[in-house]
């Protein structure tokens, strides 16, 4: 496995929630996951904070150098996802950024910052969610 790769989702995962799956230009399979080069998930992750309009000053910190490893890019892009079906395009950032008790009151974006253990646990509770 490359250090240049981040998995996202199984691709049954995508099927299942009815995603169209990405182009080959976009992503590729590897052992039946969604899969994009390191580069191309860290503009999409800022692509996507910048959508979700969370404050510059902790998007800048977030990927200071070396950045997020490629497990908590993987992460967000998958919590990206996930949270469509969950609470619908429109609702996503505000979702991301509110409080859940689950998380003792942190938002999924806290939850994200603290490191790849933290945004597995959000990962694997969106998945719960969806079921």
């Amino acid at each position: 496995m490359s250090d240049d790769l981040v998995f996202v989702l199984p691709l049954a995962v995508l099927r299942m929630l009815n995603y169209q799956l990405p182009s080959t230009e976009a992503a590729t399979s590897y052992a039946d996951h969604i899969v994009y080069s390191r580069e191309n998930a860290l503009k999409l992750s800022r692509l996507l904070l910048s959508k979700w309009q969370l404050p510059q000053s902790e998007v800048d910190a977030f990927f200071k150098e070396p950045g997020p490893s490629n497990e908590v890019l993987g992460h967000l892009l998958a919590t990206k996802l996930l949270l469509r079906p969950l609470v619908g395009l429109e609702q996503c950032g505000e979702y991301f950024n509110a409080p859940h008790k689950q998380f003792d009151g942190r938002s999924l974006w806290q939850q994200m910052q603290m490191g790849t253990e933290a945004s597995t646990q959000v990962k694997e509770y969106l998945m719960e969610c969806i079921g």
